[in-house]
């Protein structure tokens, strides 16, 4: 039996008195990477590897996976029902960048699926869902209960991965609520916030 170094660093973590990120080793953790929005084919594993192969032979150690319509359409097409097919996708993308000690933002929600795709979107009443307008998506209680639905699966599924860095839960918000563009938020209770 001979001891050698682990293969990973390990885990990304936060520390509260610190301002940057830390790995299990202590060494600091700075995120270098892209954005893969644009797998090409719906639930193409593959071109993932790919991409992370290419990264991590440049220096990168991070990349943002979105779930989105065009590429990880994890749920639907009824809202509730989960894509056996895509789940089985991430775990081989949550594999193949943990192999090459790449660390995963996984985007669980974007805009323009909220804003351009109400037809498909599982949340939408065209599709059987509860909502009317993107700006219901966390105000409306059904949207909000399904919503946590699909974020405990993610982190019960995903969670547990090394290559997991962190959980974006909406990209580009301001996209779907125009009033965050102008700075101003109107508050569950009706109140204007001004930042």
């Amino acid at each position: 039996f001979r001891a050698v170094e682990p293969a990973s660093r390990g885990v990304v973590r936060v520390r509260a008195d610190e301002r940057v990120f830390r790995l299990d080793d202590g060494g600091v953790f700075l995120p270098v990477g892209l954005n893969l929005a644009w797998p090409g084919e719906k639930g193409d594993a593959e071109k993932f590897r790919r991409r992370f192969r290419e990264l991590a032979r440049n220096g990168g150690n991070a990349a943002r996976v979105w779930l989105s319509s065009w590429g990880l359409p994890l749920e639907g097409p009824r809202a509730g029902d989960f894509n056996a097919d895509v789940a089985e996708a991430l775990d081989e993308i949550f594999l193949a960048a943990q192999a090459r000690d790449i660390r995963l933002i996984l985007a669980a929600e974007n805009a323009h699926d909220l804003t351009a795709n109400t037809k498909t979107h599982p949340y939408f009443r065209e599709s059987g869902g509860p909502l009317a307008a993107a700006a219901e998506f966390f105000r409306n209680v059904e949207a909000v209960k399904l919503f946590k639905r699909r974020l405990t699966y993610l982190a019960a599924r995903y969670g547990a991965y090394r290559s997991l860095l962190g959980w974006e839960l909406l990209n580009e918000a301001d996209e779907a609520w125009p009033a965050l563009k102008a700075g101003v938020l109107i508050g569950c209770t009706g109140e204007s916030i001004v930042g």
